[in-house]
């Protein structure tokens, strides 16, 4: 960014996640979070499968309010160094 526009002043942040899940994902279909399809094959009766060979897999979750305080944050901070 600052290569872009160097005269900027302000902070530039940039964040990349993965595996959000919250409410109200029905609407995204099959691009819906991991988690949300775990919950509803659990919710169906069904037995969970991600993919063929998934079972030696780790993966986090984030919850989007969680995302939501920590951008919420940054804003309000302004100033954060040395992450």
């Amino acid at each position: 960014m600052r290569q872009i526009l160097p005269e900027a002043s302000s902070q530039i942040v940039g964040f990349r996640y993965f595996n959000v899940y919250g409410p109200r994902e029905g609407h995204k279909g099959s691009m819906a979070s991991v988690a949300f399809h775990l919950n509803t094959q659990l919710n169906n009766g069904e037995t969970p499968k991600l993919f063929e060979g998934s079972e030696n897999f780790k993966r986090d979750f984030v919850y989007v309010g969680d995302v939501a305080d920590v951008n919420l944050w940054f804003w309000e901070k302004r100033r954060v160094r040395h992450l």
